[in-house]
């Protein structure tokens, strides 16, 4: 698996949902593709600090797996996680936590805790795991919500805030949510990996719930559209 400041690529996964490729493995127009790119570039561009997570160079995030104790549960590949700095401390207990209990997880930064913006972080897990290369993933800042915002703006997540277990299963259960969004100014570090596990260990369970979570695609892809008719024009 090759690691870079800007994600990762090659990574295992599967693809769960609409992403900037279209359904069931089809192509946007190009000017839907064009859309998506411009945005990414746009807010790629903007990120200076903040380490690897946030675009801005640095050495990396570590390689998947390292330091984990055994064999990831649940399957669906490495768990893409980063923080700003207000998430940082708990980011760095929940990675040590779900490599315990034998997650793979791939740490996209920062490295250290110092002032970044949130955005650029939330980006990152984001983009991994609508590309497939993320199973799923974990976002950090003070509370939790700038976090979600930011990684819902990117095709094919559905990033929800969780702060205690009942929204954790949720989220997963009936929202079909991928992305995990965690306040470290609001969560010990007992009570987020309890969470976390959670989020990582329940099933989407389909029927009437599948209907809705269509719902929120289809809105997505027109909205899409609708900016991609405008860039034509």
């Amino acid at each position: 698996m090759a690691l870079g400041g800007r994600g990762f690529e090659g990574a295992p996964g599967r693809r769960r949902g609409w992403t900037a490729r279209g359904e069931a493995g089809g192509s946007l127009s190009d000017g839907l593709a064009e859309v998506v790119r411009l945005a990414l570039a746009r807010v790629q561009a903007r990120a200076e600090r903040c380490g690897p997570g946030s675009g801005g160079g640095g050495a990396g995030p570590e390689p998947a797996g390292a330091g984990r104790a055994g064999d990831r549960r649940a399957g669906g590949g490495p768990v893409a996680i980063a923080s700003d700095h207000g998430g940082f401390r708990l980011k760095q207990e929940l990675v040590a936590a779900l490599r315990e209990r034998g997650y793979e997880v791939v740490d996209l930064g920062p490295a250290e805790e110092s002032p970044c913006d949130y955005p650029d972080q939330a980006l990152a897990v984001a983009r991994a795991v609508a590309a497939g290369q993320a199973w799923r993933g974990i976002v950090l800042d003070g509370v939790g919500i700038g976090s979600a915002i930011a990684a819902n703006k990117l095709p094919g997540v559905r990033a929800a805030v969780c702060w205690e277990a009942f929204g954790a299963r949720n989220a997963r259960a009936h929202n079909d949510a991928n992305v995990l969004c965690l306040g470290g100014r609001v969560l010990g570090g007992a009570l987020a990996a309890q969470i976390a596990e959670l989020f990582l260990q329940t099933e989407f369970e389909g029927g009437r719930h599948q209907r809705r979570v269509d719902k929120i695609a289809a809105i997505e892809r027109a909205a899409l559209g609708a900016a991609a008719a405008g860039v034509r024009a």
